[in-house]
Formats: structure tokens, C-alpha cells, sequence
């Protein structure tokens, strides 16, 4: 269980997890780059998730829920950065900012599943 945010329990069998994560792109052991870890922009990814859980016995969970993504990536590619991918093809909101390094800011809404033994 996620500890930065807390599991809300709504009965014994059903549970509420709020879960957030957030992600930087590291280039690990690439032979392009000048050295084994590797940072060259800001690449991340931001997830927000609201779980409900079941509790099938002892030794089963079930989760599924609604995440809220946002991915915030520096794109220019004549500052020797690596290209940057888009995500979610079905993002409500994607813009990329015309500054400098060219920032790309995409949201989108997703669904999570898991089982947890």
C-alpha cells in the first residue's frame, strides 16, 4: 500500500485507495549518452489515482478505479535532446508551449485494474 496517502476504509470487504506517483525519465546505459545515468530535460509523468478495493478472502484484492495523468516533457530538439513520445493518443489537452525548450504539457484520463494475492 501506497504510504503518502491513506487507505480509507469505507466497510470490512470494500477499501478506498488514493495513490499519487510521479515519474522522471532517467537514461540508464544508453550509448548515445556521456555517461551511464543520464538526465538531459525534464520528462515526467504524473499519475493520480483513485482505487476502490475489494477484499474477495484473506489472500485476494481486487482494485479498479479512475487515474488523472499528466505528462510535462522539454522538446527541443536542437538542444541535443532525445525525441519525446506522446503518451496517451486520446489526451484531452495537449499543447506544447513555443519557449525555448519547447514544453509539452499532456492530460489525460485513464482506468486502472489490479489483484493483489
Amino acid at each position: 500500500m501506497n504510504k503518502l496517502f491513506p487507505v480509507i476504509l469505507i466497510t470490512l470487504m470494500m477499501m478506498l485507495n488514493i495513490e499519487g506517483m510521479v515519474h522522471q525519465e532517467l537514461w540508464v546505459g544508453n550509448s548515445v549518452n556521456p555517461c551511464f545515468l543520464y538526465i538531459d530535460r525534464l520528462n515526467l509523468y504524473n499519475s493520480l489515482k483513485f482505487l476502490f478495493g475489494w477484499n474477495m478472502d484473506n489472500k485476494v484484492d481486487i482494485h479498479i478505479g479512475p487515474t488523472f495523468n499528466v505528462a510535462v516533457a522539454h522538446t527541443n530538439p536542437y538542444m541535443g535532446q532525445m525525441a519525446w513520445n506522446e503518451i496517451a493518443p486520446y489526451s484531452f489537452y495537449n499543447q506544447t508551449n513555443n519557449s525555448y525548450k519547447q514544453t509539452n504539457v499532456q492530460i489525460w484520463f485513464s482506468l486502472q485494474g489490479s489483484i493483489s494475492f
